[in-house]
């Protein structure tokens, strides 16, 4: 298959824009509801990721 120089790059770029708007968007839109910060989301992360 032929693709042009950095297309898959520009996809990946793509792809994480549009998590980032689908999902860590309304993540943090939330959070702000409910008064977590930014620091207690990241830590929530860590904590999930430890676990995986």
């Amino acid at each position: 298959m032929f693709v042009t120089s950095g297309a898959r790059n520009a996809l990946r770029f793509r792809r994480r824009e549009r998590f980032a708007q689908q999902f860590i968007d309304p993540l943090v839109t939330e959070a702000d509801k409910l008064g977590v910060s930014i620091a207690e989301l990241e830590t929530m992360l860590d904590q999930r990721e430890g676990a995986r």
